[in-house]
């Protein structure tokens, strides 16, 4: 009995460890898979010459980074379930290791998982693509207080981004959209805009003082008591919008996460509108 306490007490630990990686170091969930299974195996290497190692300790020591990523991960992107089998494959891995060769090959499925798999899953999470008309919303203007509607860009493909001035994955995704811009200066048809919401206590005086001092070129918006960010149907932020020419939805994008490929695959929804209008 002793040896599963041992087992669940160790699994905690490691997850304190991915923890603390996402924390201090990144997020980019690529990285974070690779590293907790990498753990796992290693923990569960370690532990073999010592004792067998049952089905039962395998379970135990993936349980607390398991109920971690169901926690803390799926509500978002329900897709990264099957990162749990990864976990329970790099435990048992551990248990199996006999020689270097076993090793490097058993490793392997992480790198492929982390690296090739993971991106897929967050976009298939992340990036919805959809055909609906857009909900008649009104902005105030950050830096002159005036008001706008979306239909005033009608007859150009707009990129809505909705961010709070405390959301680290905001700062984030704008660092992405900072080179999006630059991508397009030259587009007339094409609008970026900044939407700030009022969560956290945020105002239009933090917003501005937040874009001053992160130097976005980017024309702002205060969205009073969230309603637009309501009306396009979102509950958090980042939120990422994109609206065609017809002042159509086309794109609805909530989250933010380093492993998905936003910039590359927003420009090719923006060349898919652009060639099609």
């Amino acid at each position: 009995m002793k040896k599963y306490v041992v087992d669940f007490f160790a699994g905690l630990l490691l997850l304190i460890m991915v923890v603390l990686t996402m924390k201090f170091i990144t997020l980019d969930l690529r990285v974070i898979t690779l590293i907790a299974a990498i753990l796992l195996c290693f923990y569960s290497y370690l532990i073999t010459p010592k004792r067998n190692v049952s089905l039962l300790s395998i379970f135990l020591v993936t349980l607390p980074i398991s109920i971690g990523f169901v926690l803390g991960i799926l509500p978002e992107l329900p897709s990264m379930w099957i990162s749990i089998l990864i976990f329970l494959y790099a435990a048992l891995l551990g248990n199996w290791i006999h020689s270097k060769k076993i090793a490097i090959l058993g490793v392997l499925p992480f790198f492929f998982f982390s690296y090739l798999i993971v991106p897929k899953l967050v976009t298939n999470n992340l990036f919805q693509l959809v055909n609906e008309i857009a909900p008649s919303v009104s902005m105030e203007s950050i830096s002159t207080q005036e008001k706008i509607n979306l239909d005033d860009f009608k007859g150009k493909i707009v990129v809505i981004d909705f961010f709070g001035t405390w959301c680290a994955p905001c700062i984030k995704e704008m660092e992405e959209l900072k080179e999006l811009k630059k991508k397009y200066k030259n587009r007339t048809d094409i609008e970026f805009l900044l939407v700030c919401t009022e969560f956290a206590k945020d105002n239009p005086e933090k917003a501005k003082r937040f874009i001053e001092k992160r130097d976005l070129n980017f024309k702002a918006y205060f969205d009073f008591k969230n309603e637009a960010h309501k009306l396009f149907g979102f509950t958090g932020v980042p939120a990422l919008v994109i609206l065609d020419k017809e002042n159509n939805i086309r794109l609805k994008h909530e989250g933010y996460n380093e492993s998905e490929d936003l910039k590359g695959n927003l420009i090719k929804l923006i060349e898919l509108l652009s060639n099609s209008q």
